[in-house]
């Protein structure tokens, strides 16, 4: 394995058009990858942040009762509303 730390990167691109190809290489090492797609890197992010928010919502949802013009809510028991908020701890933690 080289020392070389990719200061200089060059793009490949297609023979035909000269279009870039979305592969990179480093310029002294010749070490070739793909770069990361950031767009859907932080969609996962965000699909495991929105999954632990509706486990909250869903949670919070079950203290409330029709009180015939209008929801009323009631204080849950920590049986309830302690394991959501282990589950919301970590997925914040894993965020990080």
């Amino acid at each position: 394995m080289s020392e070389c730390k990719h200061t200089r990167v060059t793009q490949f691109f297609y023979t035909e058009n000269l279009e870039p190809c979305g592969l990179w290489a480093c310029a002294e090492c010749k070490l070739k990858f793909v770069p990361i797609d950031r767009e859907l890197e932080l969609e996962k992010e965000n699909a495991k942040m929105r999954e632990a928010l509706n486990i909250v919502v869903y949670a919070m949802e079950q203290g409330r009762a029709w009180g015939g013009s209008n929801w009323k809510y009631s204080s849950l028991h920590p049986v309830h509303y302690v394991p959501v908020l282990e589950k919301a701890r970590a997925a914040m933690k894993e965020e990080k």
